[in-house]
């Protein structure tokens, strides 16, 4: 769309007609175009956001491969890819959210990242921003056995005390599996209980360590021989899970805790 709207435009200095056309063009296309299948997302744009979406001329649209590029070019390395607008976080990027053969999936799994990530990108075919952290150097995610890190529930607009409780009574629940929804996000993780998740959930603030989670939960178990190895363990496929949708970010207990969003709203009201 934005090289259409460069060819269409390219004698047109006025902005105002320049968002003229773009309109005009999104409301000719066939029915058959492929923008139709997204039009709904821009539809509704105000004028500015229009301009930024595909008018402004030094804007460049880039691929998996030209972002790896552009970023180890200014000598960084992405660390993760990651997506909120289609619900699968950085799962997105990871071509078995797409296929289910395990002969292919095998056969992608030999790729570099890299390579996998463009795969992903082309079997979607609708990722319409990159989002990334990016270091000088990789390093390893966070896991369950990370007993200094603090576990918590991403930052939304609407109530993250909600969530954390949301979360919780998924795990108390009734059945085999627990299905743990985010306010603002656009999934749900479904995960296979384990004998302790409710009570992971019940410790879970966004404010405790691992460690201090763990205790909570081998002092409420005190009949059983539970150390924190056994509970890592136990814990690592819902880590797995939560953390392929950006469902649960850690941050070593050195580092502030995150605002929350009413906190943001308030500071920016002020």
């Amino acid at each position: 769309m934005q090289e259409l709207l460069r060819l269409i435009n390219h004698d047109v200095a006025d902005a105002h007609e320049k968002i003229r056309n773009c309109r005009t063009l999104m409301e000719s296309l066939h029915t058959q175009h492929w923008f139709q299948f997204v039009k709904q997302i821009y539809g509704n744009q105000r004028d500015i956001e229009l301009y930024d979406l595909f008018l402004i001329a030094r804007d460049r649209a880039y691929t998996i491969p030209e972002l790896y590029d552009f970023v180890e070019g200014a000598g960084l390395k992405i660390v993760r890819l990651l997506y909120e607008g289609q619900g699968l976080g950085g799962n997105l990027y990871e071509p078995g959210a797409y296929l289910h053969d395990e002969q292919m999936l095998e056969s992608i799994g030999r790729l570099t990242p890299r390579e996998r990530h463009a795969v992903a990108e082309l079997l979607n075919g609708r990722i319409d921003k990159h989002t990334l952290y990016a270091a000088r150097a990789t390093r390893p995610e966070p896991d369950s056995s990370m007993l200094d890190f603090i576990p918590s529930l991403p930052v939304t607009t609407t109530t993250v005390r909600a969530d954390y409780r949301d979360a919780w009574q998924a795990a108390a629940a009734p059945g085999d599996f627990a299905v743990i929804s985010v306010n603002g996000f656009n999934a749900n993780v479904t995960v296979r209980k384990t004998p302790h998740m409710a009570d992971f959930f019940r410790h879970l603030d966004g404010h405790r360590t691992l460690q201090e989670i763990y205790d909570g939960i081998i002092a409420a178990n005190q009949g059983e021989a539970l150390d924190y190895g056994m509970l890592s363990t136990e814990f690592e496929g819902l880590f797995s899970a939560m953390r392929k949708c950006d469902y649960l970010p850690m941050r070593h207990k050195s580092v502030p805790a995150y605002r929350t969003g009413e906190e943001i709203q308030q500071r920016m009201a002020g």
